[in-house]
């Protein structure tokens, strides 16, 4: 694979990321050239992004971003000197970001709504007024319903079936009444989303008739599908804070996942009718690069209740979203 991410920078003590890259290694391992991606941050005390720049194709910043943020760490404004001025996110008083920008196009916003345990229940385009998704939760906390909407109306509801809540995988799902399965997954032993591999039923007929298998990098990023005879099928590449760039086996690009892949960035559920990774207790956006809601043990973890694996994406995970 001739691309890599290569981390610029990091601040000391705490080993805050504060650029990454996506280019072609030299053959001393030393630099990248040929850049075709970029990002860049400047944080405040607290961690909130105070600056966001980002490079899409390695010619100069397409992004310049600011931001501010409140004492409690929720974001206040966003603007841009270059490139579109996105959404700024609103928050209930219980800390919930109630409005967000679309991952797919930061412009444009969702409302989400949220239970009275801070789960997230459903989501609405803004700009049509039509629900997208909706949500329901089992006893421990699992998501066991989702249901997906088109020009607001219900065309799927998905059942998932998990494995103990002491686990939190899932292990079978199932499409609206039937009672065949649509998808089972098997775990690994190394880590709660080592994934081996789905078997799915591609033509809705009752019948798992494709397996594939997941490689995973050293962050449980999915990075590659291959078959039964071990020949690549799909590959993935990821920013620093998880928006997934599609491949063919070739590597070269596609507009979504033509397996229709979920288990992607750090081996978080991807939503791919919203953006959204569903990591058990949180919910990620990667566009913004933090959780939409707080941390429900608190301050635990540091200074800021939202902010992901302590900024250092390329050195953590956060299996459990705490």
């Amino acid at each position: 694979m001739d691309t890599i991410s290569n981390i610029q920078g990091m601040t000391p003590p705490r080993k805050l990321l504060s650029g990454h890259l996506r280019g072609t290694l030299n053959g001393s391992h030393t630099s990248v050239t040929d850049e075709t991606y970029a990002e860049c941050w400047s944080l405040d005390q607290t961690g909130n992004w105070q600056k966001y720049l980002q490079d899409d194709d390695g010619s100069g910043w397409d992004l310049n971003q600011s931001r501010t943020a409140n004492t409690v760490n929720e974001i206040t404004g966003i603007s841009a000197s270059t490139g579109p001025t996105w959404v700024t996110p609103a928050y209930s008083k219980a800390g919930n970001m109630t409005t967000m920008p679309q991952p797919a196009d930061p412009t444009a916003s969702f409302t989400a709504t949220y239970d009275a345990w801070n789960r997230l229940v459903k989501l609405v385009d803004d700009t049509t007024t039509h629900t997208i998704a909706s949500y329901q939760y089992d006893g421990a906390k699992r998501r066991v319903v989702e249901q997906t909407y088109t020009a607001g109306s219900l065309e799927e509801t998905r059942h998932c079936y998990f494995t103990d809540p002491s686990k939190w995988q899932v292990i079978e799902e199932r499409l609206d009444s039937s009672t065949d399965p649509e998808q089972q997954h098997i775990w690994g032993l190394r880590y709660i989303d080592d994934i081996l591999l789905r078997d799915r039923d591609t033509n809705n007929n009752g019948t798992l008739d494709e397996r594939l298998y997941g490689l995973q990098d050293a962050n449980w990023n999915v990075t590659c599908l291959i078959d039964s005879s071990g020949a690549a099928q799909e590959r993935f590449a990821y920013s620093a804070y998880g928006q997934p760039v599609f491949l063919d086996a070739s590597f070269a690009p596609q507009t979504s996942s033509s397996s229709d892949w979920e288990t992607l960035y750090a081996g978080y559920r991807w939503d791919n009718h919203n953006g959204l990774f569903n990591a058990r207790n949180r919910v990620l956006t990667h566009v913004l690069g933090t959780w939409i809601q707080r941390d429900p043990l608190g301050l635990s973890e540091g200074v800021n209740c939202y902010w992901y694996v302590n900024l250092s994406p390329i050195n953590n995970v956060d299996p459990l979203g705490l």
